[in-house]
Order: structure tokens, then sequence, then C-alpha cells
């Protein structure tokens, strides 16, 4: 008997933004997607907007107006509210990484096919018997997705449609996202299934809406409707659901490709306690590893060296790369400076038994056309993927960034800092842009957060009426002052609503009598001075 397992992750848009930018987890966060009839629709909420009343579906300014509504008396902009674009490639991308790292217990593991993508299927037919029973094997999978911080509810039945409608309606969690225990229906029973609702058929929203209308809510009282009207009105799409659901009409899922794995590795005939010596065993599986890359033209981000110890714990090592390479020469360096810095390598009392190397976010490589007056076009390249590689090593790969602009209006948070190796890494581009001959370009030297001045006020000055918005005759920073002899400004920066307390800022380019020139501000709320940057 067939058996089909589907692992649905409620608002999965929502969960793999969260678990890219944890910052959000409390946030009330709106995923929209623009119509070509209604305009901006929601597509998926966190769990905070959700308890406002806002739901997939509904248009945005609907949604704006509820969060509005939330808290009376209170301005909307103390809120903190998230309105971003709904990205289905990044989700179904992501999924499909998910079920690559589920390989270990099903062959055949594909994603919904139902947009937006938010569930996976795995054929589990003649595979609880190897984990003990079903519900272990399910328990496994669970505990997999758990440990990476995902919320999912699970079931397992004997058709595609059951398990599909179990996963998403059979369960007791609720917009939290509150776990409930598995379902495991053994054999097909529609009392099962009779008090779910249409939308568990997977049939389309409008037709649901048109059931809703004539008080099919269910799909018990559905099947109480001849097969003939229901063909004659909506066609055969709900025979068919039904079918699928049953089993009397067969259904299959398209499986998600595994990844080729470059995985090399050697059990030693006696135990290795000379770093040397291990050394050589790991260049040579490198170099197994790198002619398969070779072989297909292409290159590793990331390499996992694994150690297997007499009596410890294994010792992983990882090497990330600036640019992916398949050249023992360019990672065999690399990996020596881990295992030499490595505190827990003791081959003395726990000897080296296992030694496995695999290769990780396989890449095409590139290849370039020589130039013709340039004896050596990539030297330069080289080089600094070299140096960044050898820091990464000592500092960490979280700790070799690189800066890229994103969208805000807020300066202090108009950037992100990315690592430059790994598989995470993102590369530099290169701006194409020109700087114009405005004077009011930003700095060059922007700092992470402003620093309170104390503006030098003449007597004069301050029995203006409009000193208030002028700018000051000089200011005080570090124990020195500074008098401003040129200033250009205002230019007014104020963030949006939706991204929490507004802020409100007049900034100035000033040039002060020494020549130095700095970014400053006022902020609108507080009155205060501050400085932001210099030139």
């Amino acid at each position: 008997m067939e058996r089909i397992a589907c692992i649905h992750f409620p608002q999965w848009p929502i969960q793999r933004l969260i678990g890219q930018r944890p910052e959000l987890r409390f946030q009330h966060v709106v995923l929209f997607h623009q119509h070509p009839q209604r305009g901006q629709i929601v597509v998926a909420v966190s769990p905070r907007a959700a308890l406002q009343g806002i739901r997939p579906g509904m248009p945005v300014t609907e949604a704006k107006s509820l969060l509005r509504r939330a808290a009376p008396g209170k301005p909307v902009a103390r809120e903190a509210f998230y309105l971003l674009p709904y990205e289905a490639g990044v989700d179904r991308e992501a999924l499909t990484g998910i079920a690559r790292q589920l390989d270990t217990f099903s062959p055949l593991i594909g994603i919904d096919p139902q947009e937006p993508s938010a569930s996976l299927l795995l054929d589990l037919t003649g595979l609880g018997k190897l984990f003990g029973d079903e519900a272990t094997l399910l328990r496994g999978v669970r505990e997999v997705l758990q440990g990476q911080g995902y919320v999912v509810e699970a079931a397992i039945a004997s058709t595609v449609g059951a398990a599909w409608a179990l996963a998403h309606y059979g369960m007791k969690g609720g917009d939290g996202w509150e776990e409930a225990s598995p379902l495991i229906a053994a054999d097909f029973d529609w009392r099962t299934f009779d008090t779910l609702p249409t939308t568990a058929l997977r049939i389309e929203a409008g037709v649901c809406e048109t059931l809703q209308q004539l008080g099919l809510t269910t799909i018990g009282a559905l099947r109480q409707i001849p097969a003939a009207s229901l063909t004659a009105r909506f066609g055969d799409v709900i025979a068919r659901r039904l079918h699928q659901l049953s089993g009397e009409q067969p259904e299959t899922f398209q499986a998600v490709p595994r990844a080729l794995a470059y995985h090399a590795e050697q059990v030693l005939d006696f135990p290795l306690r000379d770093q040397t010596t291990v050394l050589v065993v790991i260049e040579r599986l490198l170099e197994r590893v790198c002619r398969e890359l070779q072989r297909v033209r292409q290159g590793a981000l990331a390499w996992h060296i694994r150690l297997w110890r007499a009596e410890a714990k294994p010792l992983p090592l990882r090497v990330g790369l600036f640019q992916a390479s398949s050249q023992v020469a360019q990672i065999m360096p690399l990996v020596r400076m881990q295992l030499e810095q490595h505190a827990e390598f003791d081959g003395l009392n726990h000897p080296i038994e296992e030694v496995a190397v695999s290769a990780e976010s396989c890449v095409l490589l590139v290849e370039r056309q020589g130039e013709l007056f340039d004896e050596q076009p990539r030297t330069n390249e080289t080089a600094l993927g070299e140096l960044l590689n050898r820091l990464a090593i000592r500092l960490g790969e979280d700790r070799v960034l690189s800066a890229a602009c994103v969208s805000g209006a807020q300066p202090e948070r108009a950037v992100e800092y990315r690592p430059l190796v790994g598989p995470r890494s993102v590369r530099p581009r290169r701006s194409t842009q020109r700087l114009t001959g405005d004077v009011l370009q930003r700095p060059a030297r922007l700092l992470s957060k402003p620093l309170e001045l104390a503006p030098l006020i003449t007597a004069e000055h301050s029995r203006s009426r409009s000193a208030v918005f002028e700018m000051p005759s000089g200011f005080e920073w570090r124990g020195h002052s500074f008098q401003v002899h040129r200033s250009w400004g205002p230019e007014r920066i104020e963030t949006g609503w939706w991204q929490g307390r507004t802020v409100r800022r007049d900034y100035w380019r000033i040039e002060t009598t020494n020549g130095s020139q700095f970014w400053i501000f006022r902020d609108l709320r507080s009155r205060k001075w501050f400085l932001h940057g210099g030139f």
C-alpha cells in the first residue's frame, strides 16, 4: 500500500523571512503581491499581524486600516509594521534546499505544486520498518526541521490528497503556529475527511467561495450532491479531487532532483597520531574530489573535512572560499591552517581512525578569455581571493564582510554587511553610478551611530525667533570647538510609518574654518544636533 507524508510549513513565506531576519519575529509583517486586477493583495502574515484580523487575500489598504484600529489612541508609527513584497521564487528555492536535507528519510521528495508553495511530499512506501515504524520516521523528520527553527505540521496517509488534507486541516495548530501531534491514517475512511472544509480538496479559491455561498462548507456535504450536478456546474475538478483523495484515481508528484554529491572518505588501516600524516590523507581525498569537479568544470565554495577520532567526538573542519575552486594547491594550505589552529586536535590521546572530505555549494566555473597585452590578467583577483580566504580562516567567515546597499531612507540602516567567503557569500558589485555635482551627496565616512553635538549659540542668535530652525555658528565635539564657515541644506529625511517610530531629520553639510567638512543633522523631535559623517 502506498504511503505518503505531507510536511506543511504554516505561513512558509513568513517563516522563511524570519529565519533570515530574526529581528522580525515579534513584529507585524505582511507580504503582498501585485494582482493584475485587484492591486496589492496580502499573501502571508505573521502571527502578530494575524491577531489584528489581517488575512491572506485581503487588499493591502484594508490591512493598513486594521493596523490603525489595532491600538486606539496610540500613534500607528509606534507599532513596528513591515509591508514587504512576496518572493515566490526565493520561497520555492528554500523549500528545495530543505527537501534535499531530508533525503535520508525518503528517496522521493517533492514540493507541493499549490501556490504559494508551503509543503513537502515524501514517498514513504515500505520505509517505515527501516526506522522502526512510521511514527518514529515522522518524528525524526520533525526533529530535523525543528532543530533549524521551523514550525511544521505533518501527516501520513495512503494518498497524496489525504496526507495533504490532514496536514493542512486535520491538525490543531492556530495562527500562532502552535504545533500538534502528527496524524497517521492507516486506511482511508471517509468519516475522517467528511468534517474537513472543502478547501482541503485543493480546489480553487473561487470555487470554494461559491460552494460556501451554496451552503456546501464540508467535504461530507459536498459528497451528498450528485456528481453529475457538480460536473455541470464546476467541471470535473471536484470529482477528480474526490477520487484522488480516496485513491480511486492515482496521483503522483514530481520529485526534487537530488544534488550531486562530491564526497570521498577513507577508513584507515591503523589510527594516525601525527598531524603531517593526517594532512597527507586529506590531500589525497581532496585530489579525488577535485578530479570529479574538474570533470564537470565545477568548483566548490566550501569544503568540509571530518576526522573520526578514537573515544572522542568527530572533529569537523570547514574551509570557505571567496571564489569557487577545484584546485588542491589553493585548498590545501587553508586546510593546513585550519587544522593547525584547531585546539581540539590531539593525535596522541585521540588518534584519527577515519577521514572524509566533501564539497559544498558547487557552481560552474567561469572561463575567461585572455587579454592580448596582459600576461597575467587575473593575478590581482586571485591574490585578493587568497587574502580573503586566509583572513576567514584566522578570524572566522562571519568577520570577513562586505557592505551592500539596501533600500532605506534612514542612512545608518541603508547598508547590510554580508560575508565574502563561503556558500552564503555575496560578491560586491561595481557601481556604474557617476557622481554628480550635488553638494548634498552622501559622505565618504558614515558613523554607524550618530554622535550628539553641543551647538555653540551666540547671544544675538539665541534672541532670534528662527533660532530653532537655523544652523548654529559652531559646535563642540570631543573637547574641541569648530566654527561653521559655510553650510548647505537642509535636506529632510523621514522614514515610513511601517518601519516603526518615524524618524524625522534635517541634514546639513558644513565646512568649518579649519577646512573640515561634516554631515550633521537636527532631530526634529528632540531638537538636538548630531554628527553623522564626514567628507
